[in-house]
This record gives structure tokens, C-alpha cells and sequence, in this order.
């Protein structure tokens, strides 16, 4: 009985014994299997004496902070000697703090290894872990990319910042419902809100009222269109409601606060300006063209009319002689001589006016400005009075008469030529009984002033602000839309005077203002 309660127990010992060795290689395998993840993750285990003010590296932890592998104990001192940014004095108290459970956070630092080269470490405390009474175990973690990155992130996103807020041109940062979230100084500028105005408003405030339903439309595209359609020419509004033209560039990214807009608005409205000065100067160029063709013509006729009149002139002549000979018609022969006479002095001294109106300016001179308006006046009364139109010029001082400006003569001539076929017309449209068209010649301020008065009904107040605008005409069809629209050029930018309009009692009255030169 006694050796069978014996097998027992030794059967008994033995499965002990095989479970413990069992255990024990679970253990070690459990041991391997966390070295490894250790080793993985950058982690590795260390364990501080506080009596004895040494810290004890496991394998891993040496690893972690590169120092040699045969050294695997230090004195605390000694370690914190290899911590940078002022801790190393600490290091000491900062484990003394854990061991009294007043570390609250997790401490990172750098660490200069054996090879002389930096390392971001996290160091990670637990209180009473170690395998002597009082000791503090812990791991080490290696951070190094995760810090670098972080630095890099940081400094991309201060070059971002330094960029966004001093660019030149004009940022918003918009979110998917078209609110501003974000802007720089330049945009602040360009539309004239403060800080906290633009914090407030939607970007439809920005648009034109007109064009909101538009650019709607072009945001949605945009949106739809992931991101295309992305360039494009504008016209945006101001805080103060002035208009002015852009080049917008659109941009999507996606953070993590969700998708935003970047809008980068540059101001060409200068630019537009300067091309439309240079479309201007193009047409000018045409009309300039046109009326030298016209006026090769004009010289064409004048040749091809030269001999009728000579024919005339010598048939005016011959009844010169026919007088001397019957006494009794001389009277009435004489009285149709001087009429031929005249007629034929008529056609060429208006073949030669007509001539020298439609040659182009090639300089600019002085020239009498009294005799200019005269000469127009002169080459179209025959024209307004087929109209039943009267036109008179008067000058407010008689001493006026002789006063010059400087500019072009034939580009003013034209531009007077144009205004009174433009009273004209108006005249025959709103049917008056007798047409009347005054121009006055004055002074104001050291300039001289052209003032043309009709009795043509005048023009509504929504128009009257839109006459000067090319292709605008208030005749329809009939109009091209570029005579006032020349003219302005010419009173502008060639002659650099001032030209407006404005309505009066029975119809329309426009001013020219230009500059008096002394004789």
C-alpha cells in the first residue's frame, strides 16, 4: 500500500515538474515574443535604484539609445550628462518624483548616443514595478521620426503661414457652403473689410448683385468637377461697392477639419484697362484709316470735277463777251455770270474744305479754335438746313475769336462734325416744328468752352450715363455705337481736354473743355 502511495506521489512530482518546464518555456517564449515587439516599436525597459541612484538598461534599452552593449548599468549622473535640452540636472528628480507618484505626464527629451548623434526618447515611468523594493521600472521610446516629422510639419506649416499672410495677392479659404474661414492681410486690403468684418461675411457678399446667381453656378462646378474649372477672369465687389475686375484661381485641399477652398484673387483691373487702351487706339488707328481713304476719295472727285468746272467757268466767260455785244440783256446777263461764278467758287472752295477735313492729323499744332468750329458749321449748314435745322456759333467775348488750343484740328473737327449729326438726328426723331442747334464758344477757368445745344428731346437719365460706352447707341439699328464713344477718345487722350453731357429744358447740351494756349 505504502509503494503504491509512493508511485503516486513521484508520478504526481513528475507531471508538477513537466508543467513547470512547460511554464517555464511559455515563459521564455512570452520573454522572446515581447523582446521582439520591444525591439519593433523602438521600446525598451530600464529600472531605477533611487538608493543607490542607478539605472539599470535592458538589452533593448541600450538599443533604443544607442550606448555600447557591454555597459548596461549607470549612475544616474552619468546618464543624465547624455540628456540634452536641460534635463540632464534633473533626471534625478524627475525619478524621484515618479517614485512618489507626482509624475503626471510622460517625459521627452534627446539623447546623445555613443556615435555623438541625437535621439528623440519618450520615457514612460511605473511606480513600484521593479524587482527591488522601492525601484522605479520603465521604458524608453525611441521618437526620433515621429519628431522629425513633427518638426518638419511645423515648419512647413509656419513657411505656409509666412507665405499665406504676405503674399501679394489676395487669399481666402473658404469651406464647402462658401463661408470664409480664413484670409490673409492682401485680402483684407483688395476689399477693404477688417478682420473682424471679413469673419462674418459669406463670399456672396464679395459679388457683384448680378452675378450671384453665376457664380453660384461656377462654385458648383467647381465643386462637382473636383476640382477643374479652376481659372477664370471675374468681377468682384468692394466693401465701398466699387467694382473692379480679377483673375481667380481656385484651389481644393482636404485636412483634417474636412475640405477647403483656397481662393487666389489678383486685381487686373489695370490691365484690363490697359488692353481696352490698346483695343481703343486699335480703332482709332481704323477710323483714322477709314477717313484717310475717304478723303483720297474726296480728291478723287475733286479731280474728276475739275473740268466741269473749268468748262463752266470758260462758258461764264464767253457770256462775258456775248454782253458787250447785246446791251439790252447785259443786266440780267450779268447778274447770271456772277450767279455760275459763284456757284463754281462754291464747289471748289468746298471740295477743298471737305479735302483737308478728312486728312488725318499726323501732329499735333496750335490752331484757331474759333475758325475750326466755323469751317464745320460752314461744311454742314447745307445738310442741317435740308433738315429744316438752323445752327448758329456764337462767342461769348469777341476776343475769343482769336484764341488757340493745342491738338489735333481735323480729330476735333470730326468729333464736332459728329455731335451735330448726332443733334441732328435727334431733332428729326422727336419731331420738332423748326430744328435749332447753338453752339457757344466761352472761357472758364483758363479753359475754353464748347457748348452745343439742340432741341432734340435730350436722353433719359438711365442712359446718360452709359453714352460714352462703346457699341452703345441710342439709335438702334441705325448706330453703330462708336461715334460719342470716338469721340470721348479724342477729347480725352488726343486733345486732353474733358467732354460730358447733360440735359437741358428742350433737349441735350454737351460740353468740351480744352486747354487755352496763350498767343
Amino acid at each position: 500500500m505504502k509503494k503504491t502511495t509512493d508511485n503516486k506521489t513521484k508520478e504526481n512530482a513528475l507531471i508538477e515538474q513537466n508543467s513547470l518546464n512547460l511554464a517555464l518555456k511559455e515563459t521564455e517564449k512570452s520573454k522572446e515574443q515581447l523582446l521582439r515587439i520591444q525591439r519593433l516599436v523602438g521600446v525598451g525597459a530600464f529600472e531605477y535604484l533611487p538608493d543607490e541612484e542607478i539605472i539599470i538598461l535592458s538589452d533593448e534599452a541600450v538599443s533604443v539609445l544607442g550606448l555600447s552593449a557591454e555597459l548596461k548599468y549607470y549612475p544616474i549622473n552619468v546618464f543624465g550628462k547624455k540628456v540634452k535640452q536641460g534635463l540632464h540636472e534633473k533626471m534625478n528628480v524627475i525619478l524621484k518624483l515618479a517614485a512618489e507618484d507626482k509624475l503626471k505626464d510622460n517625459i521627452q527629451f534627446t539623447f546623445r548616443d555613443d556615435s555623438k548623434n541625437n535621439r528623440h526618447i519618450e520615457m514612460l515611468v511605473e511606480k513600484h514595478g521593479g524587482t527591488v523594493k522601492g525601484s522605479i521600472t520603465g521604458v524608453f521610446r525611441e521618437i526620433t521620426k515621429q519628431k522629425q516629422a513633427e518638426l518638419s510639419r511645423k515648419a512647413n506649416t509656419q513657411a505656409f503661414e509666412a507665405i499665406f499672410f504676405n503674399s501679394k495677392i489676395a487669399i481666402l479659404v473658404l469651406n464647402l457652403k462658401g463661408k470664409i474661414v480664413d484670409f490673409n492681410n492682401s485680402a483684407l486690403e483688395l476689399f477693404g473689410y477688417t478682420r473682424n468684418e471679413m469673419e462674418t461675411i459669406n463670399s456672396v457678399k464679395l459679388l457683384v448683385e448680378e452675378d450671384i446667381i453665376d457664380g453660384g453656378r461656377i462654385f458648383a462646378r467647381f465643386i462637382n468637377s473636383a476640382g477643374k474649372h479652376n481659372s477664370f477672369d471675374y468681377r468682384l465687389k468692394k466693401k465701398n461697392d466699387e467694382v473692379f475686375e480679377v483673375l481667380i484661381n481656385i484651389e481644393m485641399t482636404v485636412t483634417s477639419e474636412g475640405e477647403k477652398i483656397y481662393v487666389f484673387i489678383n486685381d487686373i483691373t489695370n490691365l484690363k484697362k490697359m488692353e481696352r487702351n490698346n483695343l481703343n487706339q486699335e480703332r482709332m488707328l481704323v477710323q483714322q484709316s477709314k477717313m484717310a481713304t475717304l478723303g483720297e476719295m474726296v480728291a478723287l472727285i475733286a479731280h474728276q470735277w475739275q473740268q466741269p468746272i473749268n468748262s463752266i467757268a470758260m462758258i461764264a466767260q464767253m457770256l462775258e463777251e456775248l454782253i458787250e455785244v447785246d446791251e439790252e440783256n447785259s443786266k440780267m446777263l450779268n447778274k447770271s455770270v456772277e450767279s455760275i461764278m459763284a456757284q463754281v467758287l462754291f464747289m471748289t472752295n468746298t471740295m477743298e474744305n471737305f479735302r483737308n477735313f478728312l486728312k488725318p492729323s499726323g501732329v499735333s499744332e496750335n490752331f484757331n479754335l474759333f475758325k475750326a468750329l466755323k469751317e464745320v458749321i460752314g461744311l454742314y449748314r447745307p445738310q442741317l438746313r435740308h433738315h429744316n435745322v438752323d445752327c448758329e456759333l456764337v462767342v461769348d467775348d469777341e476776343k475769343l475769336k482769336d484764341a488757340e488750343v493745342y491738338g489735333y484740328e481735323n480729330e476735333l473737327k470730326n468729333v464736332v462734325l459728329n455731335i451735330l449729326t448726332n443733334a441732328r438726328d435727334a431733332i428729326e426723331s422727336h419731331c420738332p416744328k423748326k430744328g435749332q442747334i447753338n453752339m457757344l464758344l466761352s472761357q472758364r477757368d483758363g479753359k475754353l468752352k464748347i457748348s452745343i445745344e439742340d432741341n432734340g428731346g435730350g436722353v433719359s437719365k438711365e442712359l446718360l450715363n452709359s453714352i460714352f460706352t462703346p457699341y452703345f447707341s441710342t439709335k438702334g439699328d441705325k448706330g453703330t455705337g462708336l461715334g460719342l464713344y470716338m469721340s470721348k477718345l479724342i477729347i480725352t487722350d488726343r486733345m486732353h481736354g474733358i467732354i460730358d453731357l447733360e440735359n437741358i429744358e428742350k433737349g441735350l447740351r454737351v460740353n468740351i473743355y480744352l486747354q487755352r494756349v496763350d498767343n
